[in-house]
């Protein structure tokens, strides 16, 4: 069972041992995935987002320096990576991008009431419309 310990396959892998390189993806690829699928939500972004984390993890195998677990470091660099998905897909808000309240107002906007253009009075009664906007025979007088 020592020779299945992540810290001994990694030590093997860093040493060029392909199979234990092997052996050590297949023992943490399930859990980087769960975490991708708690942190991202979505089956496409976190597989995508798990073979990103599973490169980096065989491509800086050689920086593990044995302070910690190999999975506590494995957790730390695919939290790292996740993070920094999340903030990437995360766009800057804007005024315009503000959620509308229930008045159909952004907060802090101020609806001031403006004319009444020809095409809106198209969809007041016509009884409404001449007092709404005069004709221009009204306006002319």
């Amino acid at each position: 069972m020592a020779e299945q310990d992540p810290e001994n396959l990694a030590r093997r892998a860093v040493e060029g041992d392909r199979a234990a390189l092997e052996a050590l993806v297949g023992a943490i690829s399930d859990d980087v995935y769960r975490l991708a699928m708690r942190m991202l939500g979505h089956p496409a972004d976190a597989e995508d987002a798990c073979q990103e984390m599973l490169i980096k993890v065989v491509t800086h195998l050689g920086s593990f320096r044995g302070e910690s677990g190999l999975r506590t470091w494995v957790w730390k660099v695919a939290t790292n990576h996740l993070a920094s998905v999340r903030r990437s897909r995360r766009e800057p808000r804007t005024s315009a991008d503000a959620p509308l309240s229930c008045s159909g107002r952004r907060p802090g906007e101020v609806r001031r009431p403006g004319p009444i253009t020809p095409v809106a009075t198209l969809l007041l009664p016509r009884c409404y419309r001449s007092e709404a906007v005069p004709s221009r025979a009204r306006a002319a007088r």
